[in-house]
């Protein structure tokens, strides 16, 4: 079956992503909009700032942070789906991501090619499989749920007035990840049971001219990323060994109202690094504007 090839300035038509938040280089879109492919290579530098967006190993290398493994594969099947909801315009907004795995670590400079499948298609409504192969090793596969919304009405969108969070002590630099992509500030609580802390998301935090222009929201794989950084925290906390940790996680507001939840999120702990390996489900349920804060909490499966 014939492809269009889309370059990263085409792309631009396709995906309200701009900058570093534009992640691949080339999508190849099958005819029937049924499928998609892409190719990605960070460039050391990046002239995008895409290489921003690692984490150091255990073994002191650079590695791709997982959660932007997930958007990259979000990215690669959106195009699919772009002509249908531009006619009404509309664009593509992610309501879950489940079955999610990552089976071992990408290096940042190394070639990713991305593959998406429709598995269900209606109106305003999409739902497809994506995976991701770095220099032919398998880094990652999930399913993807989108749903659709207006540009304009995005940026309408916004919490309302929000009581104080509870006080919080903050958290020092973690070494083996860029400040930015750190998505908790500080504790607020930690037992055995559980951890809960905090996160104000800054109206100058490199990702909002990028996600979305005209209407910034924080972007759902950030969230994601909060919940696995709660759970870092605790290992930390606790001071326990190197391993495998699972927590079930939920994002939510000073009020209560929920923005995120994830069921069976893991990570793998090594030397004092961590990294996202595994998660069954997340659900977005609101959207996040710059400087909303945020309550993190932890529930660690033990």
């Amino acid at each position: 079956m014939s492809e269009r090839i889309i370059d990263t300035i085409g792309l631009e038509s396709y995906i309200p992503h701009r900058g570093i938040n534009l992640l691949p280089d080339t999508v190849y879109l099958a005819e029937d909009l049924q499928s998609s492919r892409s190719t990605t290579t960070i460039l050391d530098p990046d002239p995008r700032g895409r290489d921003l967006l690692y984490r150091i190993g255990s073994d002191g290398e650079r590695y791709w942070n997982e959660a932007f493994l997930i958007e990259l594969t979000a990215l690669t099947g959106i195009p699919m789906i772009s002509e249908a909801l531009a006619q009404e315009g509309k664009v593509a907004v992610f309501s879950a991501i489940s079955k999610l795995d990552l089976p071992a670590p990408a290096p940042l400079h190394g070639t990713i090619t991305g593959y998406a499948q429709m598995t269900r298609q209606r109106s305003g409504f999409a739902q497809f499989t994506g995976s991701l192969e770095c220099n032919g090793v398998p880094i990652l596969q999930a399913q993807f749920m989108s749903g659709s919304a207006a540009i304009d009405d995005i940026a309408k969108q916004g919490a309302a007035s929000q009581p104080s969070p509870p006080a919080a002590t903050s958290l020092p630099s973690w070494p083996w990840k860029p400040s930015p992509l750190r998505f908790i500030d500080g504790v607020i609580a930690s037992d055995d049971q559980q951890w809960q802390g905090s996160y104000c998301y800054p109206s100058d935090h490199p990702f909002v001219p990028g996600h979305f222009p005209g209407g910034p929201l924080m972007m759902g794989v950030t969230q994601c990323s909060a919940i696995a950084d709660g759970l870092t925290a605790w290992v930390m906390d606790r001071q326990l060994a190197d391993g495998r940790y699972t927590c079930d996680g939920l994002v939510a507001r000073p009020d209560g109202s929920e923005v995120a939840s994830a069921r069976k999120l893991a990570i793998a702990v090594s030397g004092g690094t961590s990294r996202l390996e595994q998660l069954d489900r997340i659900v977005f349920k609101d959207v996040v504007r710059p400087n909303d804060t945020l309550l993190i909490s932890v529930n660690p499966v033990l």
